[in-house]
């Protein structure tokens, strides 16, 4: 379906944005379409680096690997969430 929609022509705008809430979203994630909407939506010329910042502070690492495998840049704000979430949990007592 997602597919016959991008045939009629899509404004690469909104492209972005819908790869941005693709990326970042926990059902495409649950539903197991996460990966291969984001191929799809990169594929008819979503850029990558629109969606990567948020979706790195979301913690959606296997979208973000996704994003960096079409060509997103790692800034310092990805980074920084990509080790955070790499990270145990500590426990606090406070």
């Amino acid at each position: 379906m997602t597919k016959v929609i991008l045939d009629t022509g899509v404004e690469r705008s909104a492209l972005n944005e819908a790869l941005k809430l693709v990326s970042t979203g926990s059902v495409p994630r649950e539903c197991r379409v996460q990966l291969p909407l984001i191929d799809l939506l990169c594929d008819y010329g979503a850029d990558p680096n629109s969606a990567a910042q948020a979706t790195a502070l979301h913690g959606e690492l296997e979208a973000l690997h996704a994003l960096i495998g079409h060509g997103a840049r790692i800034d310092l704000p990805m980074a920084a969430a990509w080790d955070a979430s790499r990270m145990p949990a500590v426990a606090s007592d406070c």
